[in-house]
């Protein structure tokens, strides 16, 4: 587990960075993220969040890197959708309960997952679906996952680079 805790945490951090550089801009695109909205702002971080999806969704790390690439795609797909702190929590529980349903050979019903998230079970029905229509209902094709492995990896060991000499 502790494996899938270091890359949980790096997708984090991805998306944390994400957040932050398009909250830092002048971003003028229309936004359009009431489907994942939250109504407050999430008391637990991204870094928790997915922490707390790692301990108790019992997936393979995989499902983070695939959750990362279906945000990607959501992204890529839907140009006036923008990441902020209100819907980036949401997105993620979506993007990484796709994953764990396109990846694992058994999972959970929605119910644990939504329990896991902290919302409610029609919630994240509705999260899901929205999700799936923002990707055009496209599964990940395998040149798709090649094209981000080496991204991600270089990313990946950037940011652990990174954080070695912070503890220096």
């Amino acid at each position: 587990m502790a494996g899938s805790e270091r890359l949980s945490e790096l997708v984090a951090e991805l998306l944390l960075r994400v957040v932050d550089r398009i909250a830092s801009s002048s971003h003028s695109a229309k936004d359009d993220t009431s489907r994942f909205k939250s109504g407050l702002l999430p008391s637990i971080s991204l870094y928790n969040y997915f922490l707390r999806m790692d301990k108790y969704m019992k997936c393979s790390e995989s499902c983070f890197v695939l959750s990362f690439i279906y945000i990607d795609r959501v992204l890529m797909k839907n140009p006036d959708f923008l990441l902020t702190e209100y819907n980036i929590h949401r997105l993620s529980l979506a993007a990484v309960l796709l994953a764990i349903k396109y990846n694992e050979d058994y999972y959970f019903d929605n119910k644990h997952y939504a329990k896991i998230g902290g919302i409610t079970l029609k919630e994240l029905n509705y999260l899901e679906r929205a999700m799936l229509g923002l990707m055009n209902y496209e599964p990940v094709s395998y040149t798709h996952l090649r094209a981000h492995e080496t991204v991600l990896d270089l990313v990946c060991r950037l940011l652990l680079e990174k954080k070695k000499k912070k503890k220096k």
